[in-house]
């Protein structure tokens, strides 16, 4: 193996190494709400490109049920969805509305402290 061939494969694994301590990097910042990196280069500068996240800005399945059926009363979870939607949810990135409703459907199921089931797939808050 000649010097050359020692380098590149020394840099080769270096990278390698550079690269899983990027995802740890983005990983823990993901977990911790800081910057999100997005993996591009600015082409002028050669910098990362950051951006700050604002999920709590977003609001979230729980709040939003709670608001649709307090104003709308006794439904069935995709229309308290849809209307979720209507008011400005999004999910995830990728998500149909299939599975935005089975989001709404679960959360809802699973507080029961909040919700209570009447039925057929229909909720209403639960009175205090």
């Amino acid at each position: 193996m000649t010097d050359l061939e020692k380098i590149e494969e020394r840099m080769a694994a270096i990278q390698a190494e550079f690269d899983e301590l990027q995802t740890a990097a983005r990983v823990l910042r993901r977990f911790s709400g800081g910057e999100h990196v997005s993996g591009r280069t600015n082409p002028i500068s050669g910098q990362k490109r950051t951006r700050k996240k604002a999920q709590s800005a977003r609001p979230k399945i729980l709040d939003m049920a709670k608001s649709v059926l307090q104003e709308l009363g006794e439904n069935h979870f995709s229309v308290v969805a849809e209307e979720a939607i209507k008011r400005g949810y999004k999910g995830r990135v990728n998500s149909t509305l299939d599975q935005i409703k089975k989001s709404y459907w679960s959360t809802m199921k699973r507080n029961p402290d909040i919700f209570t089931t009447t039925g057929g797939g229909k909720f209403k808050l639960k009175e205090k």
